[in-house]
């Protein structure tokens, strides 16, 4: 079983890096497409919590979680292809 998993998870492995340059792309195009005279360059990393409670309207909540859910995902997938990476280092692939 475990080791079925292992060889699904270094097949994909290859478009973790695709998947997430697109991520990036894509939260770039929608943090210049957003940004408001409010937003700071850092907020392209991530938005605090208290930031996205006291947004002004709905669809600036919105848009704060979307970034900040983009900025998850990105890392989630940085995080995988590292361990991949250091998998298949191991496993000597």
């Amino acid at each position: 079983m475990i080791d079925s998993i292992l060889y699904v998870f270094i097949n994909i492995l290859p478009y973790f890096a695709i998947i997430g340059v697109l991520l990036v792309g894509v939260k770039f195009y929608l943090f210049v497409k957003q940004k408001t005279s409010s937003w700071k360059s850092q907020h392209f990393l991530f938005f605090d919590h208290s930031h996205v409670e006291t947004s002004n309207s709905e669809d600036s909540k919105k848009n704060k979680s979307i970034q900040n859910l983009l900025s998850i995902l990105i890392v989630s997938f940085l995080g995988l292809s590292v361990a991949g990476f250091l998998l298949k280092m191991k496993l000597g692939i």
